[in-house]
């Protein structure tokens, strides 16, 4: 629990204090180092499994996780219809929703590798129970997109549900879809008009 905290700082630490350049390149690179080498050491033999890189042909029917991307998918388009209605006249939106899901794709799946590979399993060693670790996993993810005030609930109830998925039957394809089209969604249909930083966390909001 101390090494996952540690880690956790440190993070927070190149977000807030790490001026930009050179010592948030390296505090960056220490964090991944020390994840990796947690995790070979941690998992060794079972490394591919623990991440979801070789999942469960099971793992993809899973109702909980269905039950709460479509969900999701049709709250965040309410939303929009309620706040940014003007949104769905534009004649380049699916255009946008297409290049900013191709873009985004690579970042959202460092970020859930991050997420469920490193802090979902070994909180989940340290606390034992699924709904705990995915709970802690959960506001680890939002704290990290603060001071946002929509990234940062909507990443942690996000969190919650993937990571609990996830240590019921590691699948690491499946969240980066859902995620990476939650994620364009939220982006394209409300974050663009509604908030002027967008899609930015830390000082720079």
């Amino acid at each position: 629990m101390i090494e996952t905290l540690s880690i956790f700082l440190l993070l927070m630490a190149v977000i807030w204090i790490l001026p930009a350049g050179g010592w948030a390149i390296a505090g960056t690179v220490l964090a991944f180092g020390w994840m990796g080498i947690n995790l070979a050491e941690n998992y060794r033999g079972q490394l591919f499994e623990k991440l979801g890189l070789c999942p469960r042909p099971e793992s993809y029917r899973q109702p909980v996780f269905w039950h709460w991307f479509f969900s999701s998918f049709a709250v965040i388009l309410i939303l929009a219809w309620i706040f940014n209605p003007d949104v769905f006249t534009k004649p380049d939106l699916l255009i946008r929703f297409h290049d900013n899901l191709r873009n985004c794709l690579l970042w959202v799946s460092l970020q859930l590798l991050i997420l469920l590979g490193y802090f979902a399993n070994r909180l989940k060693d340290a606390l034992k129970k699924d709904w705990l670790a995915a709970l802690v996993a959960a506001l680890i993810f939002g704290l990290i997109h603060l001071p946002n005030p929509i990234l940062t609930p909507a990443t942690a109830l996000l969190a919650f549900t993937v990571s609990y998925v996830f240590l019921k039957s590691p699948n690491l394809f499946l969240p980066i879809i859902a995620m990476a089209i939650l994620r364009t969604e939220l982006k394209i249909l409300i974050l663009q008009d509604l908030i002027d930083h967008g899609m930015r966390i830390g000082p720079g909001f």
